[in-house]
């Protein structure tokens, strides 16, 4: 293999490996943001509440 072969071979696998990172990260905000919105719909559901302290606990049921 000669050496610009070389190269483009190396730069070929560091853009695989940012691709599969940055696909990690996008997972994990899609993850966040799912749980966000499930935190979100249980308070306007009022499955959440508030007590005394302002700490949120789960409601009786």
């Amino acid at each position: 293999m000669d050496a610009e072969a070389a190269l483009a071979y190396q730069r070929l696998l560091v853009e695989e490996k940012y691709d599969d990172s940055n696909s990690q990260l996008l997972k994990q905000k899609a993850s966040l943001i799912r749980l966000q919105n499930n935190v979100a719909g249980f308070e306007t559901n009022g499955i959440l509440t508030k007590s005394s302290k302002g700490e949120q606990k789960p409601k009786e049921l």
